[in-house]
């Protein structure tokens, strides 16, 4: 039987600022990129570590912290953007966090109500904060390009 994958992702591209690739160092860049994933994950890890049963249209509780351990960020293979996800949890047969977003019935009757997209809210309200980290890595990275 195939294993059932999903993910919950918020997307940062460079495609969005209008740059060829060529202009930039990625040894310069990449690092910025690390800095933006790792308070990302924070902030996303922050938002679900909440003791306790959650309600409908609340943040994830947290019970085992299987879930929050499984939100990550991935780099592109280019250097040039960065994906936050919320990956499988460990020893999950169903992509639990779809569950959470999106609501359930349950077998013995009853609704699993939705829960917030904490991914997706993370990614919104640092948008600013993200390119503004770019902003200041494309200038590192363009000065070592022209000095040499």
């Amino acid at each position: 039987m195939p294993r059932k994958t999903g993910s919950i992702q918020v997307v940062f591209d460079m495609e969005e600022l209008n740059l060829r690739r060529s202009d930039i160092d990625v040894k310069a860049f990449r690092p910025k990129l690390r800095l933006i994933g790792r308070t990302l994950v924070k902030q996303a890890r922050h938002k679900v570590s909440k003791v306790g049963v959650s309600g409908p249209n609340e943040y994830p509780g947290r019970q085992t912290g299987k879930l929050r351990k499984a939100i990550k960020y991935r780099l592109f293979k280019s250097g040039f953007g960065l994906v936050l996800m919320q990956g499988m949890p460990d020893g999950a047969q169903e992509f639990y966090p779809s569950f959470l977003r999106y609501g359930a019935k349950r077998k013995r009757g009853g609704l699993l109500q939705a829960r917030k997209n904490y991914i997706e809210e993370t990614g919104t309200t640092n948008k600013e904060f993200a390119f503004q980290v770019v902003r200041e890595a494309i200038d590192e990275s363009l000065k070592g390009i022209f000095e040499k």
